[in-house]
C-alpha cells in the first residue's frame, strides 16, 4: 500500500518551455581586444619586418655578416594616456666581435631610427652567440655568395656531357649543364 501511495504522490515530469534564442549584441573579450589591439600590434610587428629586412643596407654588408636582429623590446605601456616610450632592440652579435660592435651602437641607433623614421629604438641589447642564416633575414639570394670549389677539369665537364646525353632543347640542356657543375663543385668543397 505504502509503494502505491509513493506512486501516486510523484508527479509526472514535464519539461521547462524553452524560450527562442535571440541574437545579442554581446561580444567576446577576444573579439574585443583583437579589435583593438590590431593598429598597435601591426604598426610593431611591421616595424620589426621591415628592420629585419633592410637590416643589411642598415648596418652594412660586413657587419650583417655577424650581427642579426632578433626582436624589438617594446616597454609596457599601462594605459592610453602612458607616453610612448621606445623600444630596446635585442641583436645576435658574434661573440669574437662584440666588443667591436658594442663601440659602434650610437652610430647604429641613429641610422636604425633614420631608417624608421622616428625614434623608435633607445638601446641596442647585445646577445653573444653566433646569428644563423635564418636570423639575417636582410640577405636576398643575390647577396648570397655560394661557396665555389676549384674549377671542373675537362674530364669532369665531359663526363657532366655524358650523364645529359642528348637533349635538344638547348636552354634546358644549358640548365642542366649549369646544375651538374654547381652540384659537383660544391660537393667538392665539401
Amino acid at each position: 500500500m505504502r509503494k502505491e501511495m509513493m506512486r501516486s504522490k510523484q508527479r509526472p515530469y514535464i519539461a521547462p518551455k524553452t524560450r527562442p534564442v535571440q541574437k545579442t549584441s554581446a561580444k567576446g573579450v577576444g573579439d574585443i581586444a583583437r579589435a583593438g589591439l590590431a593598429p598597435v600590434v601591426e604598426k610593431r610587428v611591421g616595424l620589426q619586418t621591415n628592420l629585419k629586412m633592410a637590416w643589411t643596407d642598415i648596418v652594412g654588408l660586413e657587419m650583417a655578416q655577424y650581427i642579426a636582429p632578433l626582436k624589438l623590446d617594446w616597454p609596457r605601456r599601462y594605459g592610453d594616456d602612458d607616453p610612448f616610450m621606445p623600444a630596446t632592440l635585442i641583436v645576435a652579435c658574434d661573440p669574437h666581435r662584440a666588443l667591436f660592435f658594442q663601440h659602434e651602437t650610437a652610430a647604429l641607433l641613429e641610422r636604425i631610427n633614420l631608417f624608421l623614421g622616428f625614434h623608435a629604438v633607445s638601446r641596442i641589447t647585445i646577445k653573444q652567440e653566433m646569428p644563423s642564416d635564418n636570423e639575417v633575414l636582410g640577405e636576398t639570394k643575390q647577396d648570397k655568395v655560394p661557396k665555389l670549389g676549384a674549377p671542373l677539369s675537362d674530364e669532369e665537364h665531359r663526363r657532366i656531357d655524358a650523364q645529359i646525353g642528348d637533349i635538344e632543347n638547348e636552354k634546358l640542356r644549358a640548365a642542366l649543364l649549369k646544375l651538374g657543375e654547381s652540384v659537383k663543385r660544391k660537393n667538392s668543397v665539401r
